[in-house]
């Protein structure tokens, strides 16, 4: 029943958090949305080829060089727009509104500290999955990968296995729980989280539903998505290619032009996707929130917002046992029959 309610609850409020906002509101939510998503800027820097033997002219190696900080530059300042706007989001369910310019001006700060623990986590992660590695090299005398043993692959994918869901729930936890513990009492990435394992003592159960509920609608999406991305990328492409070809075909100075319109085109069925999510997006940020209040009452953002759903709740279903009410007692049952 609890469970229930809570389903019911986060439901009423992102019923009335999208009408509050209004169409406007709601276009300025998918930009949120659109960098909470992730910039999906990391693959692009992956396998560069920085290795002694394939760059031996110093030259090449300070551009390889180059273009790896320039990438880890743009993969930081991404991260960091996407944390403050964790705290914008979060901040905007609570308010039932989305000031953009003011909630980003006022949540900067918070934005560095999460941005540090999200990087620390990563850290962290890599590091569990390097000791294996390390130790196969060093201590199992490995140099070369055909070296390796299927005993040593198995233990290495164990580990990056376990580092993976630890950096997983970590993130899902932060970004469910520990950020609006921040938001609320002012604390720091490590300080909300000290507070909220001591909140989520008294709910436990609560949790770990937020926790499989946000994993079980983040899959569910993924897979619609990337059904739909796949179709709609099949026909875009297709249609770029040929339109392209018969401009290219009358002259090169037409090639910028429709690189131009393959990113807009990019750019734009994400922030449409953005759109759509933003509801789901809400209403699992929202149930978060609800088991919150309830495993800590200090640490509820929106007490206002519960009540009027809550009382809503409580008049639809006296509404609907208003049938029941008017059905007339067994004599059994009657207060006012004496025996």
């Amino acid at each position: 029943m609890a469970v229930f309610k809570t389903l019911t609850d986060a439901g009423g409020l992102t019923k009335q958090y999208l009408s509050a906002l209004g169409a406007g509101g709601w276009l300025k939510l998918g930009v949120v949305v659109l960098f909470l998503g992730g910039s999906g800027l990391t693959s692009q820097f992956t396998g560069l080829p920085i290795g002694p033997e394939t760059v031996s002219d110093p030259s090449e190696l300070w551009a390889a060089a180059g273009v790896i900080a320039a990438g880890l530059l743009i993969i930081g300042a991404f991260g960091y727009i996407a944390a403050v706007l964790e705290f914008v989001f979060v901040d905007s369910l609570r308010s039932r509104s989305l000031s953009l310019r003011l909630y980003i001006r006022s949540n900067l700060g918070a934005g560095v500290r999460l941005l540090l623990f999200r990087v620390g986590v990563w850290l962290a992660s890599i590091a569990v999955v390097a000791v294996p590695v390390a130790w196969t090299v060093f201590v199992g005398d490995v140099t070369t990968p055909a070296e390796v043993t299927p005993t040593q692959v198995i233990g290495i994918g164990l580990t990056a296995v376990v580092a993976l869901f630890g950096l997983t729930t970590v993130n899902t936890l932060t970004t469910l729980f520990v950020v609006p513990v921040m938001l609320h009492e002012q604390r720091g990435a490590l300080s909300g989280w000290r507070r909220f394992v001591d909140a989520a003592a008294a709910n436990k159960l609560g949790v770990l539903a937020t926790v499989l509920l946000a994993w079980l609608i983040g899959f569910i999406l993924w897979a619609v998505l990337t059904i739909v991305g796949f179709v709609i990328g099949i026909v875009g492409v297709f249609g770029i290619v040929l339109g392209g070809s018969a401009l290219t075909e009358l002259s090169s100075a037409f090639e910028p032009l429709i690189v131009g319109a393959f990113v807009a085109g990019l750019i734009a069925y994400q922030y449409v996707v953005s759109l759509v999510v933003a509801p789901v997006r809400s209403y699992v940020r929202y149930y978060a929130l609800v088991v919150l209040g309830d495993a800590e009452p200090r640490l509820d953002l929106i007490p206002t917002q519960r009540e009027a759903v809550e009382s809503d709740n409580g008049v639809a279903e006296a509404g609907g046992d208003t049938t029941a009410s008017r059905k007339p007692a067994a004599s059994g049952d009657d207060p006012e029959t004496e025996d």
